[in-house]
């Protein structure tokens, strides 16, 4: 891995997450993609980038102090459950 490749990767967040990742999304994180699991090969993880940021915004998603759009936020969960559905079809 190169050292641009290695600072890129030290500068996502990973999240299993179907809701934290949308809450992520929605308040306009970047998605890189969506990687297997090392661990589980069924399980999927979102990448985001700006680890910094993203896990600030976890620790208030998770802490119930968030405050998003709310059809914007059900539309990303919509999106991101397109995605794992995409990779699963794609791993057939």
């Amino acid at each position: 891995m190169s050292k641009k490749q290695n600072q890129i990767e030290e500068d996502t967040y990973k999240t299993k997450s179907l809701h934290e990742a949308a809450y992520l999304y929605t308040e306009k994180c970047p998605f890189i993609k969506l990687e297997i699991s090392h661990l589980n090969s069924e399980e999927y993880l979102f990448v985001f980038q700006n680890k910094k940021k993203c896990s600030k915004l976890c620790k208030t998603f998770w802490q119930n102090e968030g405050s998003v759009a709310p059809r914007l936020y059900s539309e990303n969960i919509r999106e991101f459950r397109h995605k794992i559905y995409d990779a699963q079809k794609k791993k057939r």
